[in-house]
């Protein structure tokens, strides 16, 4: 095979951007990375079918907030990035994740309708703080290293598609569980497992990631 050939595979294997994960800091982002999208797949798969559950007639509308919001806090990311840090938003990120399910564990067409609507419109801070922080910051690890885009589609490999596989098949579970007409109690029960799942993940992250970003960079 020419070099050139054999240049091409290593950029589609991302085998570069593999020898990444020998950096700690790298290989915990990428762990609770995949372990988080896990969660994640849930809230794409079911949110609809549970906002329908609690009495709300406009499902798309409601959802919709939820992207108004990421876009909103994709604008602001890159200023939150440096005034911040990585392991600061990444945190929020995930924390948010798991006040979003325990909002919707406790929110129905009552009283606590608010809770919904509160869990929807943490989508910017879920996906943005954690999405798109993570993808500045595996820039800044692989850029210096000329892999910035092998290390991009790696990121992608583990989350939307390990992760979110995981989290596909978890979900399917949980949800095959529920009744055939589920009531918003039986959402509230499905919710709380992403909803600790999600502050498990989180409380791992605060304790094994250090961000050594620019002494890695520099070497």
């Amino acid at each position: 095979m020419s070099p050139r050939g054999e240049g091409l595979i290593r950029q589609v294997l991302c085998l570069e951007a593999f020898s990444l994960l020998g950096k700690r800091s790298f290989l915990v982002f990428i762990v609770c990375a995949t372990l988080i999208s896990i969660p994640l797949a849930m809230y794409y798969a079911y949110a609809s079918a549970f906002i329908g559950t609690a009495g709300i007639e406009n499902v798309g509308g409601t959802m919709s907030v939820g992207q108004m919001s990421e876009l909103a806090f994709m604008f602001a990311m890159p200023w939150l990035y440096r005034r911040f840090g990585v392991k600061p938003l990444l945190l929020v990120g995930m924390a948010a994740w798991a006040l979003r399910y325990g909002l919707f564990a406790i929110g129905d067409g009552g009283t606590s309708l608010w809770a919904i609507y509160l869990g929807v419109a943490l989508h910017g801070v879920c996906y943005d703080f954690f999405f798109v922080a993570g993808a500045i910051y595996t820039a800044t690890i692989a850029s210096p290293k000329g892999v910035n885009a092998q290390a991009q589609g790696m990121l992608t490999l583990f989350t939307y598609g390990v992760g979110m596989l995981l989290g596909s098949q978890i979900g399917g579970l949980l949800y095959a569980q529920m009744p055939p007409a589920a009531s918003i109690a039986d959402w509230h029960r499905m919710w709380w497992y992403p909803a600790i799942a999600a502050a498990v993940i989180a409380i791992l992250f605060q304790l094994t990631f250090r961000d050594n970003s620019g002494s890695e960079v520099a070497a």
